[in-house]
């Protein structure tokens, strides 16, 4: 067992630590109500990990 300090640096507490990846701003409306509906439930995969995501 060592005393030294961990190499992985922490966040001092009250800071959260930054995303990963920066968020994705939502897509434009592309004018077809069924489109827009498709793309809308893509945004969802964003907070989920890889391995949730949907095999196309």
């Amino acid at each position: 067992m060592s005393d030294e300090a961990a190499e992985t640096p922490e966040a001092p507490a009250g800071e959260a630590a930054a995303p990963e990846f920066p968020a994705v701003p939502p897509p434009e409306p592309t004018g077809d109500p069924r489109v827009d509906a498709a793309v809308a439930g893509l945004a969802e995969l964003g907070a989920r990990p890889v391995a949730e995501h949907v095999e196309v």
